[in-house]
């Protein structure tokens, strides 16, 4: 018959017969280390180094300067605040960390970065769903940036051929 035995360190429950209570002990006790890794560590060490590094969130400052050197049509900059913030979203849960607004030609394209690369995918799907029952005519521009987890739209009259260098833009930042 088995019997059950809790090894607290590793927080498993392990079947051991009476004759196996000695190897399950002994196994609860880290072994001296011999310099050699196992397949498992190292398995687990490759798998962490090749993650991608996490980059910090960008603030409007920095969205601002990467705009203004990209030599981009940006008249009207605006760096917003929570303070100013038309949409009420800065800082707030469920929102974007920063935002900046520019205008191209008369027409508008702004950034918002987030958090996390949800945040941004799930408000971009949402501009694109308002821009198109909006029951304008043609929709806005919309893009997700993953690495920098940023969106960017830009109304429906900026040029196609601009709207090309804008986005090759953002995919940098």
């Amino acid at each position: 018959m088995a019997t059950y035995r809790a090894v607290p360190l590793l927080l498993v429950l392990t079947a051991c017969s009476s004759s196996s209570a000695t190897s399950a002990s002994a196994s609860a006790t880290p072994a001296p280390s011999t310099g050699a890794t196992s397949p498992a560590t190292a398995a687990a060490t490759a798998a962490t180094s090749s993650a991608p590094e996490r980059r910090a969130d960008l603030t409007g400052e920095q969205i601002a300067a990467s705009l203004k050197s990209s030599g981009l049509k940006a008249d009207g900059l605006t760096i917003y605040t929570e303070d100013n913030d038309p949409n009420k979203l800065l800082g707030r849960p469920g929102g974007y960390g920063a935002k900046v607004n520019w205008k191209v030609e008369g027409d508008e394209c702004s950034v918002e970065a987030f958090s996390d690369v949800d945040g941004a995918k799930k408000r971009a799907e949402y501009i694109k769903k308002a821009s198109a029952g909006a029951g304008i005519v043609g929709e806005m521009y919309v893009a997700v940036n993953e690495s920098s987890r940023a969106t960017i739209h830009c109304d429906h009259g900026v040029k196609p051929s601009e709207w090309k260098k804008i986005e090759a833009w953002f995919q940098k930042i």
